[in-house]
């Protein structure tokens, strides 16, 4: 007995992916008609949608499908659904930097010191030898944006310059 897939069948599926894709499809559907169906919204450009958009999870669609709903104006394409869904690249880098910065804020916090001769760094600290090794990207980072001391004696009015250099 042969199945569709070695027949090259493009229909078969397993089965919980197909109910998921005819979910995606269902789903996209009623976004169309919310934005009363335009004309260039066919069976297959709803396949086209539901497949490139079958790696984002089921509440990931269902919060960009939302959003689409209640924010945009017209039929979003595909790249705007994903941002919605919060899966753009973009948004990763975002997070990535903000998790960086959460790490140098609390390693300075805890680590840096400064010895006698006004040297910053945590081979400066009273732990010496006890910090834990930050990533090479983090202290490249630290180096690029003005070294441990900037961080260390940051004030309240230096924070939003020392973060969007952190950043930038």
């Amino acid at each position: 007995m042969e199945t569709g897939q070695k027949t090259g069948n493009p229909d078969y599926l397993p089965s919980a992916k197909k109910q998921s894709t005819h979910w995606a499809i269902e789903q996209l559907t009623i976004l169309a008609v919310a934005f009363g169906s335009p004309p260039d919204v066919t069976a297959e450009r709803l396949r086209i949608y539901a497949d490139d958009l079958a790696d984002l999870s089921r509440k990931q669609l269902e919060t960009a499908l939302t959003r689409a709903r209640r924010e945009l104006k017209f039929f979003p394409k595909i790249a705007e659904l994903r941002d919605l869904a919060g899966a753009s690249p973009k948004q990763g880098q975002d997070a990535e930097g903000r998790k960086g910065w959460d790490v140098v804020t609390q390693f300075v916090g805890k680590y840096v010191g400064n010895d006698v001769y006004g040297n910053f760094g945590p081979e400066h600290g009273w732990h010496a030898k006890t910090f834990p090794k930050l990533s090479d990207r983090i202290l490249d980072t630290v180096r690029r944006t003005g070294g441990w001391k900037v961080y260390k004696c940051m004030t309240d009015e230096d924070f939003p310059f020392v973060q969007k250099r952190f950043f930038g």
